[in-house]
């Protein structure tokens, strides 16, 4: 075992822990033991009486781990915790932090200094910023410092040289471009569990690589954020160097009530996780590996859907439901036809048809070959997306096929999981393009619309199609609901605790490829 290190507390007025505690700094007086160790190793302080802390231990990763500590400032510093356990207020007391004392000496007079902030969106970066807008300005000694009047985005603060330095919120890019063009005292990346790499909107590992080039010395790269999915740059960083300490880069991790015990009683957090397990893993325990609302639909649905409780030959219901769903150039035409036994609705039939990269459908084929499937199966009715209908209805008027409007998605998806769940609905698994189908559900996504409601997301999948068959299906499902279906008790989502926000922060993940359409 390294011999273990002779730690005292930290003394003089420019340290992070004194700039985050101090009533005249960012007063958070009752900052806990690993809020003050964070504040110590990101300056590169020794821990001190905090060195034997028990949750000081675990967040470093054990005691070989805080006894390797570097007492100099860590050019890298990663923390990845809990949520509400100030994270962001540490960031941002770190932000002033750098403008006092990053070395601006080699620098010539025209050079421009800048703390930059950098989230998944601008919206997100103000949780940094904003604690360092509103700090600065209540407190009478850092409001001394401002060079200019703060602006929504930027505040410009004196260095002790003179030398004015800017802290501001930059957007994030694919190839970290807006991060060149300045020297950096330090860069802040705040979610930065949830930048993916590759060609993500906002690559970190591009990012990362253009600030530690233009690092002044004593300048510091800071990312933190609560984790996310097993997977991305920081996932793979957190998983290499958590426990093992360099003067280069130190990772530290700490659960949400190690941070934030007064907001984080035994009773919030047993009611958190007893509410959902998942969600606890990443926001109080500070462990990857989210999966809680990656897919609209779950594994019981797929359980109860795809039945051998299901007919394999559903023909001569009581009665027959359909919809299609045309694309001609790039997505799919896709039918779906219910036939209901015993107020249980059937999948009888399914086709799609999908066009070829040099060769696209002929409408009035796919109309022709639609129209017959619902003829022979005496369905009078189809529900249809409304930009198509009129193309289709010339193929389906003459045999006597009527046509109906298609809702929204969020509205259609819902009422298919409703129909699922309330055992209204079943399909074979047997049944040719069932296993397709199945593939396409699980593609789903949930997704926040306008005012808050659920909606989804179809994500286009590696041959090209937008989830067609799934979307037909569950047209077909609504339509059978709208027109004639046993009637649901109600298919208004009803929001689960922290379901909200939860989709509030997958909205977030703009960098995501799944996202992407």
């Amino acid at each position: 075992m390294a011999a273990k290190k002779r730690h005292t507390a930290p003394t003089g007025p420019l340290t992070l822990e004194a700039l985050l505690t101090s009533p005249l700094g960012f007063r958070l007086e009752d900052a806990t033991p690993v809020q003050r160790a964070l504040c110590r190793a990101i300056d590169g302080r020794p821990l001190g009486e905090l060195a034997d802390d028990p949750n000081v231990v675990r967040a470093f990763g054990g005691p070989e781990a805080v006894a390797a500590l570097p007492l100099e400032r860590p050019r890298e510093f990663y923390l990845v915790a809990g949520i509400r356990g100030a994270k962001s207020m540490i960031a941002a007391a770190a932000a002033v932090l750098a403008t006092q004392t990053v070395d601006v000496s080699r620098l010539s007079a025209g050079d421009l200094v800048r703390v930059s902030v950098v989230s998944l969106s601008i919206d997100t970066a103000k949780a940094v910023y904003n604690h360092v807008l509103g700090n600065v300005l209540a407190s009478p000694p850092l409001r001394a410092l401002l060079v200019d009047e703060p602006t929504s985005d930027a505040i410009v603060l004196r260095h002790p040289s003179g030398r004015p330095i800017e802290i501001k919120i930059v957007a994030g890019s694919k190839a970290g471009g807006t991060l060149v063009a300045r020297w950096n005292a330090a860069a802040i990346f705040d979610e930065a569990p949830r930048m993916s790499g590759d060609e993500a909107v906002v690559n970190f590992s591009d990012a990362r690589s253009a600030v530690l080039g233009r690092l002044l010395p004593g300048g510091q790269l800071l990312a933190l954020g609560s984790p996310w999915e097993a997977r991305g740059p920081v996932y793979e960083i957190v998983q290499e160097g958590h426990g093992r300490p360099t003067r280069a880069r130190v990772v530290a991790r700490a659960p949400a009530p190690v941070l934030n015990p007064v907001w984080w009683t035994a009773d919030r957090v047993a009611s958190f996780r007893a509410t959902d397990p998942e969600l606890a893993r990443t926001d109080i325990d500070a462990e990857f590996g989210l999966t809680a609302g990656a897919s609209f639909f779950v594994d019981s649905d797929f359980e109860a859907f795809f039945s051998d409780l299901a007919a394999v030959d559903v023909e001569g219901g009581d009665k027959v439901a359909s919809a299609v769903d045309l694309g001609f150039v790039r997505n799919s035409a896709t039918l779906a036809i219910l036939s209901e036994r015993g107020g249980v609705a059937h999948v009888a039939y399914l086709e799609e048809q999908r066009p070829e990269p040099t060769r696209a459908l002929v409408p009035s084929e796919v109309c022709g070959s639609f129209a017959a499937q619902l003829q022979a199966r005496s369905c009078g009715s189809a529900v249809a997306d409304g930009h198509y209908r009129e193309t289709l209805r010339e193929h389906t008027d003459p045999i006597g096929v009527s046509l109906y409007d298609s809702c929204g998605p969020g509205e259609r998806f819902l009422a298919l999981r409703a129909a699922i769940r309330a055992g209204q609905v079943r399909c074979h698994p047997a049944l040719p393009q069932a296993q397709r189908l199945r593939e396409q559900m699980a593609l789903v996504r949930p997704k926040l619309a306008p005012g808050g409601t659920l909606s989804v997301v179809l994500p286009e999948s590696s041959d090209g199609s937008h989830c067609d068959l799934a979307d037909v299906l569950a047209r077909a499902v609504w339509g059978w609901q709208r027109y004639g279906g046993t009637p649901l008790p109600g298919i208004d989502h009803e929001w689960a605790p922290g379901e909200r926000e939860l989709l509030q922060r997958i909205e977030r993940r703009e960098a995501e490829e799944w996202w992407e359409q």
